[in-house]
């Protein structure tokens, strides 16, 4: 799993803050508050970079399924690893390349290639392809994980696609079932890689204080 820090050509890479985890367990939250405060802190342009950013972008308007984020998700359970990764990592890559052409001082990563990659090794058994597709992106300069058992995500999640229940009829049962493999995967992962994981149900100005601490030194 080694991974290189590129640079993409043509392009100056600022310094990438990730935060990741299971799905639903605060990541789109955290980011906004995380920008607000950089911005209002260190006076430094932020922006958010999310996978799913390819939908608003001008020449994908007129797409058939791109600019639709409920038809997307149809598309992703009609495709088989390692298909599917590379769709996702095409969506993540269009969606870098746009923010980059803002030039930020720095961005800040939902959940980045680690939480889609992770996800595909629970479809797909050669986890090699999968992290060799993910060598096209930056290394961030901080990734924080955030951490929240599936339980607890469901009781304040309103709604479930099949995606986030492993292509699986979305319930209950299906969605923790799912989300807890995926999180014993990423706890694995973020040990490995030497990441800071942090309890996430908290309040959450006792989270927000706690992901500063980690990436402060970084921004």
């Amino acid at each position: 799993m080694a991974m290189n820090n590129i640079q993409l050509p043509g392009r100056k890479i600022p310094p990438i803050i990730c935060l990741t985890g299971v799905d639903g367990c605060g990541k789109s939250t955290h980011i906004k508050r995380l920008r607000e405060r950089i911005q209002l802190e260190k006076g430094k342009k932020c922006e958010i970079l999310s996978v799913w950013d390819i939908t608003n972008l001008p020449k994908y308007q007129t797409h058939p399924f791109i600019s639709d984020r409920t038809v997307i998700h149809r598309y992703l359970a009609s495709l088989h690893s390692p298909a599917r990764a590379l769709f996702i990592l095409h969506a993540l890559m269009e969606s870098l390349d746009s923010i980059l052409e803002k030039k930020p001082d720095i961005i800040l990563a939902e959940g980045y290639w680690y939480k889609y990659i992770l996800t595909e090794t629970l479809h797909f058994q050669n986890s090699e392809l999968l992290f060799k597709f993910a060598e096209a992106f930056p290394l961030p300069s901080k990734v924080v994980l955030l951490d929240v058992p599936p339980e607890d995500v469901w009781e304040r999640k309103p709604t479930v696609t099949l995606y986030e229940c492993g292509f699986s009829e979305p319930s209950r049962d299906s969605f923790i079932a799912f989300q807890s493999l995926l999180r014993k995967i990423m706890i694995e992962f973020c040990k490995h890689k030497g990441w800071k994981a942090i309890d996430a149900r908290p309040p959450q100005d006792d989270v927000a204080s706690e992901i500063w601490k980690q990436i402060k030194d970084e921004v």
